[in-house]
């Protein structure tokens, strides 16, 4: 939830663009961000704090620069679903392009990049763990 709906502010389409990067990043993550969070840790570390979900390196730079663009703390400084749409577009008609191989071996490599990007994630976590058991 973007952090202006939880402050009860008024809001428009850039919450809908906050709450799309956060659902983009779950689906490339496979994870849910915040888990674990109440509403009060949610408040302080999300809306107050601006904390984002992780970054993974292994993931293309254009996804990890697009999506803390749809994550601004001010609405106002979110991209525009247009120019969101646009960025995912370009992002996949490159990895078409890069795959050489076709449709079939694009998803092989996508699904492949993503099972590693995963695994960082999970090896993330478990830092974060030991971090915070500290």
């Amino acid at each position: 939830m973007a952090p202006e709906v939880v402050e009860s502010e008024p809001y428009g389409f850039g919450a809908d663009v906050y709450s799309f990067g956060i659902l983009l990043w779950e689906m490339v993550a496979l994870r849910t961000p915040f888990c674990g969070y109440d509403a009060n840790k949610h408040y302080e570390q999300v809306v107050l704090a601006a904390q984002r979900p992780t970054l993974v390196r292994s993931w293309p730079l254009a996804l990890r620069t697009l999506l803390p663009q749809c994550w601004a703390t001010s609405a106002a400084d979110r991209l525009d679903i247009l120019a969101v749409c646009q960025s995912l577009q370009s992002q996949l008609q490159d990895a078409e392009l890069n795959s050489g191989g076709g449709e079939e071996e694009l998803h092989i490599s996508t699904r492949s990049r993503y099972l590693s990007s995963r695994q960082a994630v999970l090896e993330e976590d478990q830092q974060q763990k030991i971090f915070d058991s500290n």
